[in-house]
């Protein structure tokens, strides 16, 4: 599965924390997920929520072309 993965959004939170908003499009859904970083020594992040919608429902088939015999892809 091929997926664009890109930085959407950045905020800065207290004690040298920011929150990352990061998006994930694929072909037929988007996904966000949210992490928070903090800067202590090093920084270190945890992944704190996940959010994924639906952009295109695959209507597609396979139907065998009766003329040919070989599978073609039908639909929208």
């Amino acid at each position: 599965m091929k997926t664009f993965d890109y930085y959407d959004q950045v905020y800065s939170l207290d004690n040298d924390e920011f929150l990352l908003i990061k998006r994930m499009d694929e072909m037929s859904f988007s996904c966000y997920e949210v992490y928070i970083y903090q800067r202590k020594v090093k920084l270190t992040a945890r992944k704190t929520l996940s959010v994924c919608s639906w952009t295109k429902i695959d209507a597609t088939y396979n139907e065998k072309n009766p003329v040919t015999g070989m599978y073609e892809l039908k639909g929208a």
